[in-house]
């Protein structure tokens, strides 16, 4: 009755979270530049884009791909890190065959293989392995939790509860298996319900023979272990119990532990602990499969899903450029809110990293963003300040969305922080500084001033200008190799028009002592940061180091104010 009540709730609750996941991810919106695209609108992009997905062989290859190498098989965690990727294949997988031959043994187990019982090799062995490897994958999970400074800190209540009731799960699996070896009361019902032994010599031998060999403690006084009671106790054995049990020795887990808890076995016998472990256990699954939508579990569900959108959708910038794709993507970004598993890897690998020690925290890095994104509308005035903060210390360059193992566009998720953040009073830094400049040099004709002389006399440089202060600038002999590899300026069909200056341009400013027309050209503050320019140029000039402390002056003298009370509110 417990567990038939159980299982229906646990059902239940699960039936009516995922359904409430899906109508958030139909319906919750994220930033406010793109159109609003309601449940039917996101419904219908998203099956154009799958039906898209099988218009021919190259774009089944890429389905395929997201599907079976980036979902099932984790491709792009395995490039990040071999040792992550094994632990979690051995708890995903080695839930999947516990749940499909355990768990489900009746309706999948049970009609594949006519000859399986739980007890026999080497089904029990197999199970104790799939246990095992759950055990390892959960213990690396635990230690990267606890050894890697990140990860540490980003670290929540909810994140250890999980790692604490899949603990649980397994090893009162294990404590289970363990108890009946060496249970006389499970011993006893088995012998009642399945050979029909009463009490005489034939049972006392066939007791001697599987406290002997199979490790049942009985009682004082019910020992018998001379050689014609095991003699008689193996015949029974093979008469009423070996088609359906193998040596538990196979089962290593449980036959290890069985021998550990073998002394308190009589107290565990007369407290019916197999009674109490079984409870446990599958109150503990029923727990996590209730949980499964309102925890980091979801992302079972929900990373194999962003993978699939990523592999049909592609990126961000696609989506934006194609039209009618509005939907598809405010419904993509929805759904990856809820994709992220907290496993920090775009923090690790965040440019930001080692900023964030000293300016803005933990907030100005990606996996703690991605989390404060949900509570942004109810967040304090202070909150949002620090958000606007982390946000204005991004640097674009996508580090974190090519890293990701759940396939999660970051990059857009950015773009639509921004949005809500400016749609909530806490405007950009960087875009009011950028178009501050922009906007003067175009109101003065694009005059030129050398205001900003190139020394290490000038009061206006500090520290931020090392570069400019040792004038490797003046190494470019004007190749153009930079801007020819500028993926910024290949955007454009007129790029001198829109962007001001080239880069090879800007480092000939620089030479000439131009820093402001320099700073002012809206190529400075457009450069996505990839460090094509730096690694092609030929004379090794550091093209974006320069414009980067182009962009710092910029907010020294143009919002660099705001930037800096903002600064020292937050540390004091």
């Amino acid at each position: 009755m417990l567990f038939n009540v159980s299982l229906l709730l646990a059902v239940a609750v699960l039936m009516i979270g995922l359904a409430w996941r899906a109508w958030t991810w139909l319906s919750r919106k994220a930033g406010t530049a793109s159109p609003p695209a309601g449940p039917v609108e996101r419904l219908r992009a998203a099956a154009a884009g799958l039906l898209r997905s099988f218009q021919g062989p190259a774009e089944i290859r890429k389905l395929a791909g997201a599907l079976f190498l980036d979902g099932l098989l984790q491709r792009r965690l395995f490039r990040e890190s071999p040792w992550r990727w094994a632990a979690h294949q051995g708890v995903f997988w080695g839930f999947v065959l516990l749940v499909l031959f355990h768990a489900l043994q009746g309706q999948i187990s049970e009609r594949l293989l006519p000859d399986y019982y739980s007890t026999l090799f080497p089904y029990a062995m197999l199970r104790d392995l799939l246990g095992l490897l759950v055990l390892l994958g959960l213990a690396g999970f635990a230690w990267r939790r606890c050894a890697q400074p990140v990860a540490r800190r980003a670290t929540g209540a909810g994140d250890v509860a999980i790692l604490v009731l899949l603990g649980v799960i397994v090893l009162s699996g294990f404590g289970l298996k363990a108890v009946k070896i060496t249970s006389q009361a499970r011993f006893a019902e088995m012998v009642t319900e399945y050979a029909g032994l009463e009490a005489g010599p034939e049972l006392a031998a066939l007791e001697a023979y599987w406290r002997e060999q199979y490790g049942v403690v009985f009682a004082e006084g019910r020992r018998p272990a001379d050689p014609g009671n095991l003699a008689l106790g193996r015949q029974a054995h093979q008469a009423y119990c070996e088609n359906c049990h193998s040596h538990p020795r196979s089962a290593l887990g449980s036959w290890t532990l069985s021998r550990m808890l073998a002394p308190a076995a009589p107290l565990l016998n007369s407290a019916r602990a197999d009674h109490w472990l079984w409870v446990a256990h599958f109150l503990a699954c029923f727990l996590a499969l209730a949980l499964l939508p309102f925890s980091k579990l979801l992302h079972i569900v929900s990373t194999p899903l962003s993978l699939l959108a990523n592999g049909v959708m592609g990126s961000s910038t696609a989506q934006e450029a194609a039209p009618g794709q509005f939907a598809a993507r405010a419904a993509r970004r929805a759904l990856d809110l809820t994709a992220c598993t907290h496993c920090v890897t775009c923090s690790q690998h965040c440019s930001v990293l080692a900023a964030s020690r000293v300016v803005a925290g933990d907030i100005s890095l990606p996996s703690f963003k991605l989390a404060a994104m949900s509570g942004l509308k109810h967040a304090s005035a202070s909150q949002l300040a620090d958000m606007r903060q982390g946000a204005d210390l991004c640097t674009r360059c996508q580090r974190c969305t090519r890293v990701c193992p759940a396939g999660i566009d970051l990059q857009d998720l950015w773009q639509a922080l921004d949005e809500e953040l400016e749609a909530l009073g806490q405007e950009s830094v960087y875009a009011s500084t950028r178009q501050a400049l922009v906007d003067n040099r175009r109101a003065n004709g694009g005059e030129t001033t050398r205001a900003l002389e190139v020394t290490g006399n000038s009061p206006t440089i500090g520290v931020l200008d090392m570069a400019l202060q040792r004038g490797y600038f003046r190494y470019c002999f004007q190749c153009q190799t930079c801007s020819n590899v500028c993926p910024v300026v290949s955007c454009f069909e007129h790029p001198g028009q829109e962007l001001g200056l080239l880069p090879h341009q800007i480092m000939y400013s620089l030479e000439l002592g131009l820093v402001k027309q320099a700073m002012a050209a809206a190529m400075t503050w457009d450069c996505a940061t990839c460090y094509q320019c730096q690694q092609h140029c030929p004379q090794g000039v550091p093209v974006t180091d320069l414009l980067y402390e182009l962009r710092n002056q910029g907010f020294w003298l143009g919002a660099g104010g705001s930037f800096a009370n903002r600064e020292e509110g937050s540390r004091s």
